[in-house]
């Protein structure tokens, strides 16, 4: 089990607007390996991976979105040698309101 906090700091310089600086939007996430062997043996493996964005910058000031969302990816490999294929399926949820781009 993987798990991992983002907590940007940003630093917007816009043409055309004022310049913002303050922390962004945070970041949960974690990845747990349900089956395939550690890492740099052969052989196949997959990973869910879920993540958690946290409305905590500004959105105001252009530094968060101002809404929650998620994503769920589903990761695979496939290693033979000196060979890796990498596989990502995922969907993601941004919280935007009808009407919203």
């Amino acid at each position: 089990l993987d798990v991992a906090l983002t907590l940007p700091l940003l630093r917007l310089r816009p043409a055309g607007g004022p310049n913002a600086s303050g922390v962004g939007d945070a970041a949960v996430q974690a990845k747990w390996r349900l089956l395939g062997p550690e890492g740099g043996e052969d052989g196949g493996s997959l990973a869910l991976k879920p993540r958690l964005l946290l409305p905590t910058g500004d959105d105001g000031r252009g530094l968060g979105t101002g809404r929650a969302g998620a994503s769920l990816n589903l990761l695979a490999a496939w290693q033979a040698g000196q060979v890796t294929a990498l596989g990502n399926l995922g969907a993601s949820y941004n919280g935007n309101r009808a009407g919203d781009r």
